[in-house]
């Protein structure tokens, strides 16, 4: 396992254009919820869009296996654009969470994500952070071998 190093941030909003949908892990399509926010994007040349992101809302009132997710790509910060992210179709404005965060960078893309998620746990249990529902990634941009950064935010209660 790679050796993470886990860090404690305050998070700041970052706008998004997001597609928002209720299911379970094994059901999640996560691709075909990204690519409607990029054909969006790409319809509007005026918005400069960022990373791609996933934000997922836990729901602890239902199965085990229930996630609210939001699948998007974040807006460069200062760029203008229209007061919000105008609604269309499923697609709508979101931002990237804000306030005290457990973060970690993972290197290699998302096969051995998993491993990334451990290491945050643990380090969260080992010292004493309780973790909320509301947890996101940040997708980087990728290198001549294919891999690419993923920033794992855990927000803190």
């Amino acid at each position: 396992m790679v050796d993470y190093r886990v860090e404690v941030v305050s998070a700041a909003p970052s706008p998004c254009a997001v597609v928002r949908e209720r299911t379970t892990w094994s059901a999640f399509d996560w691709k075909s919820m990204l690519d409607q926010v990029w054909a969006y994007l790409r319809s509007r040349p005026e918005i400069s869009p960022g990373h791609n992101v996933m934000i997922y809302h836990l729901l602890p009132e239902s199965d085990e296996d229930d996630v609210e997710v939001e699948v998007g790509v974040e807006i460069a910060a200062g760029v203008e654009v229209p007061a919000a992210v105008e609604p269309e179709g499923r697609l709508v404005g979101s931002e990237l969470p804000a306030g005290r965060a457990a973060t970690v960078l993972h290197l290699g893309g998302p096969a051995s994500l998993d491993d990334a998620y451990q290491a945050l746990t643990q380090w969260c249990t080992e010292h004493g952070e309780i973790r909320s529902d509301t947890h996101w990634e940040v997708y980087g941009d990728p290198d001549a071998a294919g891999n690419y950064p993923i920033r794992l935010c855990w927000l803190l209660r």
